[in-house]
């Protein structure tokens, strides 16, 4: 509700049927949802519009102000002068939404869930936070804010199973497995089309995981606490494949698969992981943006944050990926076609670096470039080849 009241004092239903000053006679699959605005807070416009709180009866608070969503009468038009059915709103009507899509996501990958069993999942991955209330908006309160992150590493650690067939132990000795991936076209509610492997790693060293699937596909690595290490896609008119190098130390680690596209009946992905004794200054490469990457030492301490290095030979229409931390990375077709429009720093062999940082390697290059040989000169003073 927007009324701005304290609904432990001034019950609203069906709200207050989950609150917790009812003791025994609560009902625990019912989640009440507060608004907050754009800077955190709690949405307050004065004494009598603002979102309801309640420190025993609001769950979790989501955003709810200013909110860009589909809206039915809209009173603004398009540039055809027709509705175009979108419109800004305020109200905990906005904020119910976001807790109901992660409760979708969580769903989506692990559709067995309870009502209660989701409901905690929400609530134990969401932030603590402390918000503003009463009246005058003026009394604080300490309040959970909804993650849906936090939420989705909650279900993995308390309530996702892996089965026998998807948990597998990796030393030096190359392993082969498939994984398959139940999917359906009939337009229903959650699509299993996507699936998370569990693998333990049993030596450090660099490991080369390589997928082949009928289907574009999509391959990300997690560490245990799931923070992304890399993620690879695939765009192939019939047979797609992927691979990428890590430096993993012992320990736990998931590997999460799913279709890019929707697929009749079930697909399957078939993974080779290869050890090597490469040792890179143990070095391991994790993404950190659409432009660059962390370099971490095996101990775990920040190196230093690289740009992308892409082979030019592996772009296609306009997409590489890092060779390094297996970003894909997104190329401009007129920058990879016309390298000498708008680069600055190109090598003797054709080898350049674009405006944002990302390094365009030719093959020639690319035992210099690893070995720290390769020189980069302005384009105006390339020295000339005899």
């Amino acid at each position: 509700g927007n009324s701005n009241l304290d609904v432990d004092v001034h019950p609203e239903y069906p709200d207050y049927y989950g609150s917790s000053t009812l003791g025994d006679n609560e009902l625990n699959n019912i989640i009440v949802v507060g608004g907050l605005d754009k800077t955190g807070n709690r949405y307050f416009y004065s004494f009598k519009d603002g979102s309801n709180y309640g420190l025993n009866t609001v769950d979790i608070y989501a955003p709810g102000d200013d909110v860009f969503s589909t809206y039915p009468e809209n009173y603004y038009v398009n540039s055809a002068g027709m509705p175009d059915g979108y419109d800004i709103k305020s109200g905990t009507s906005y904020s119910a939404p976001y807790v109901s899509g992660v409760a979708a996501l969580l769903l989506s990958i692990e559709p067995d869930l309870t009502a209660v069993q989701l409901k905690e999942c929400i609530i134990g991955g969401a932030d603590s936070i402390t918000i503003m209330v009463g009246e005058n908006n003026n009394e604080s309160q300490s309040a959970k804010k909804l993650n849906a992150w936090g939420a989705f590493k909650y279900l993995m650690d308390n309530y996702y199973t892996f089965d026998a067939d998807e948990i597998y132990s990796i030393g030096t000795s190359s392993i082969q497995f498939n994984d398959e991936i139940q999917s359906t076209n009939d337009y229903s509610t959650f699509k299993t089309n996507t699936s998370f492997i569990k693998i333990n790693i049993q030596t450090a060293g660099h490991y080369n995981f390589t997928a082949i699937a009928d289907n574009d596909i999509k391959v990300a690595l997690y560490d245990s606490s799931y923070e992304l290490i890399t993620e690879r896609s695939t765009y192939a008119t019939s047979q797609a494949s992927t691979d990428f190098l890590c430096y993993l130390q012992p320990g736990t680690y998931y590997l999460k698969t799913n279709f890019l596209e929707e697929i009749t009946g079930d697909g399957e992905i078939d993974f080779t992981v290869n050890y090597t004794q490469e040792d890179h200054q143990a070095t391991r490469y994790l993404l950190y943006s659409s432009t660059h990457h962390r370099c971490v030492c095996e101990c775990g301490e920040l190196v230093s944050i690289s740009p992308h290095t892409v082979k030019l030979s592996e772009v296609t229409l306009g997409i590489g990926h890092c060779m390094y931390c297996g970003a894909r990375v997104l190329l401009d077709n007129t920058i990879v076609q016309v390298p000498w429009l708008s680069i600055q720093k190109v090598t003797v062999n054709g080898s350049y670096i674009l405006p944002n940082g990302i390094i365009v390697l030719v093959d020639e290059d690319i035992e210099a470039y690893e070995g720290c040989t390769l020189v980069f000169y302005d384009k105006d003073d390339l020295p000339v080849v005899q």
